[in-house]
């Protein structure tokens, strides 16, 4: 399953700390992730068919937190989708985990053409881990836009080395799992498990109300 977040080194480097207990128990967790929404012709665009922006792009981030602070027992979401207003979807979601601690998910399509924003806090009874794609990007390039376009954009630069790629990392698990026979570090339960909080976090923004994850599986079931 294609969740590649677990693969960029900084979000697999807090899942490690978190994991070695430095920050002590995770009572917060916060996320976001944005750029430009898709063009009106593009199959994105059809919320019907792609499941818009939290589909697109929160499901990244619910697949993270969820391999972070464990299952989800309660979610309320709201999103620009529910009210009509355009391809600009902008939506947040916020969760209870069954183990008390909270998470919080924005996600958008409504950021200028050129930019796109990843960002994570951890917070712990004994520390805080934080990163933010705009700030901790060691280099920008400064971008001429095509005519009509936004201009002066500030375009992050990655200093990894090519064998950090968070997609070749990604590639090279999957074939190292295929010739051990090891199994893959995102399962296909992990896969269906941040789909189902996906359609509860579009469901609940569509109804305006919470929705208890064990109820709403049996519904969907």
């Amino acid at each position: 399953v294609l969740h590649v977040v677990r693969f960029f080194p900084e979000f697999a480097k807090a899942k490690e700390v978190l994991d070695s207990g430095a920050i002590g128990q995770p009572g917060v967790i916060r996320t976001t992730r944005g750029g430009a929404g898709p063009v009106s012709s593009s199959w994105y665009a059809d919320r019907e068919k792609s499941g818009g922006v939290i589909m697109d792009l929160a499901i990244h981030d619910l697949d993270y937190i969820r391999w972070c602070c464990g299952p989800v027992e309660r979610l309320f979401a709201r999103d620009l989708a529910s009210l009509g207003l355009g391809l600009k979807d902008h939506a947040l979601i916020t969760l209870r985990f069954e183990s008390g601690a909270m998470g919080h998910v924005e996600t958008s399509w409504a950021y200028p053409r050129g930019t796109f924003v990843t960002k994570l806090e951890i917070a712990g009874d004994a520390g805080l881990l934080e990163f933010d794609s705009e700030r901790a990007a060691p280099l920008q390039a400064q971008v001429e836009a095509e005519e009509g376009a936004n201009s002066g954009l500030k375009i992050p630069e990655s200093p990894l080395a090519p064998e950090d790629d968070p997609y070749l990392r990604e590639n090279k698990h999957f074939l190292e799992c295929l010739e051990s026979g090891a199994l893959f570090s995102v399962t296909p339960e992990d896969g269906l498990e941040a789909v189902k909080l996906a359609l509860a976090a579009m469901h609940s923004a569509r109804i305006g109300q919470p929705v208890n994850l064990a109820t709403f599986e049996e519904v969907a079931a």
